[in-house]
């Protein structure tokens, strides 16, 4: 299976539940204000991805690619973080977590 290109899509504003884009590449796609739920965007490429505002609950970003992305505003609930520490244990956040995953 070949992972999705979805590069430079407009998804702002969309509600997304149970939805799985490993690998996906969402670089320079517009995500803003998008509810993302119970999902997987593991070693998915969002560089330089528009987030602001995003929700994520629940969502798997082990690995993802976030180089560059407008994080600004981001609500991080449950989540895995691309380092696969979950952003409850970190204060409710991936930032500061968004490197590769240890070993």
């Amino acid at each position: 299976m070949t992972a999705p290109d979805l590069s430079g899509l407009d998804l702002s504003g969309c509600a997304l539940t149970d939805v799985y884009l490993l690998e996906a590449n969402l670089s320079h796609a517009n995500l803003d204000a998008t509810f993302w739920a119970d999902s997987s965007l593991a070693y998915a490429d969002l560089t330089d991805a528009s987030l602001q505002m995003a929700i994520f609950q629940n969502v798997d970003l082990t690995g993802a690619t976030l180089t560059g992305a407008n994080l600004a505003g981001v609500r991080w609930t449950g989540s895995t973080c691309p380092d696969k520490t979950n952003s409850d244990d970190n204060g409710g956040t991936c930032v500061g977590h968004l490197g590769p995953p240890p070993g």
